[in-house]
């Protein structure tokens, strides 16, 4: 038997060191799980979108998505409009618009990301006017001025046309977005326009005029805005463009129920949460100004709110502008000017703007006190 206290003990002493160290393992791999539930669910939620956006193929353009389940059983980019879909093998860029709401209503929105190894791309450049940050990533503003390879899915709160159209092959940019004057021509003497779920709401007779635009470059139905406010889509083999004729006057009327809904809503929530909703509030203002009230419209156009929507603040001003009028927004301009006055760069720029592609030049033509106003030097 061996007496040597250290050589009898041995064993006693390896047994509690092999737990210690198991103990410092597992509270290390604790610490670590911890760290990972709480950074996985984002970036686990944006590996899921950007592999189902991947999956896309160019027969969902123009159509509504499924969409994406999330971890949470959430789901992600459901019910939107694919609308742009572009791939950059050389620069291992993806890049998709999508529309996130109605037709009349609905605000395009980007996902990009470009894959490690890949070459960095532009951000789309901020519109005049636009109050919201350009891109997140990870749910934080993202501060690069372009999107870096191995950064992850990018989300771009402003993709415009211009941008768009810098990423796509020579030959598209021409085939889609420019706006014109256009009828049909159809065997039966009219044609049915549809919404995005393939119902009729309304039709229009040969020979009727109305604004045209092609959403994107293989799109099969071109986009009607109709004189009485109406927006839909048209089969393209039934539309006749008249690029010669002058555009028409844009019809915002059927606005007015969206936001006298989006206004009951925000009115029901302030009463169920026990606070008085207030007459100056967005909504109520956006409605007093699409009247032609004064006060409202220079109210409006300083941008002086803090329950205004982000992302559909400067596309409102372009439908108020219509709703009031070209006298009551001129007499705003001259007895009540903003402070500070938001009104030229909310007026012109393409993004605010839709569907015309030359706000400035439009106003000119349909708005031209407002347009004196504003732009004369």
């Amino acid at each position: 038997m061996n007496t040597n206290p250290i050589l009898q003990f041995r064993p006693g002493i390896l047994r509690r060191a092999c737990i210690m160290h198991l103990h410092v393992v597992f509270a290390y791999l604790c610490l670590a799980a911890c760290l990972f539930a709480q950074e996985e669910p984002g970036s686990d939620s944006d590996r899921r979108i950007m592999k189902y956006l991947a999956s896309l193929s160019d027969d969902q353009l123009g159509k509504k998505l499924e969409g994406v389940r999330l971890r949470d059983g959430s789901f992600a980019l459901a019910g939107h409009t694919l609308l742009h879909r572009v791939i950059l093998p050389a620069k291992r860029t993806h890049v998709y618009v999508l529309r996130e709401g109605s037709l009349a209503m609905g605000i395009p929105i980007g996902r990009a990301w470009v894959e490690p190894k890949g070459k960095p791309i532009q951000l789309p450049e901020e519109p005049p006017g636009e109050p919201r940050e350009g891109a997140y990533n990870a749910g934080e503003v993202y501060t690069l001025a372009e999107i870096q390879p191995g950064d992850g899915l990018v989300e771009l709160s402003y993709p415009t046309e211009e941008w768009i159209k810098s990423l796509q092959s020579p030959a598209d940019p021409a085939k889609w977005g420019m706006e014109s004057m256009a009828t049909v021509e159809d065997p039966d003497g009219f044609s049915n326009v549809h919404d995005e779920d393939g119902k009729v709401i309304a039709t229009v007779k040969n020979g009727e005029r109305f604004l045209a635009v092609k959403p994107f470059a293989k799109s099969a139905q071109w986009e009607a805005w109709l004189a009485n406010g109406n927006i839909g889509l048209i089969h393209a083999s039934r539309v006749r463009v008249l690029p010669e004729e002058p555009l028409m006057k844009l019809n915002f009327e059927p606005c007015k129920a969206a936001w006298k809904q989006a206004a009951a809503q925000r009115e029901a929530e302030a009463l169920k949460a026990k606070e008085k909703p207030h007459p100056d509030n967005y909504y109520p203002t956006l409605l007093r100004a699409s009247e032609g009230d004064l006060t409202a419209l220079s109210r409006f156009f300083a941008r002086k709110f803090e329950d205004a929507p982000a992302d559909a603040y400067v596309r409102d001003a372009w439908k108020v502008l219509h709703l009031a009028g070209d006298v009551r927004f001129a007499e705003m301009l001259k007895r009540q000017p903003p402070e500070p006055n938001y009104a030229p760069a909310m007026l012109v720029h393409e993004w605010t703007t839709e569907p015309i592609s030359d706000g400035k030049k439009y106003l000119e033509r349909h708005f031209p006190q407002t347009s004196a106003a504003l732009f004369s030097k």
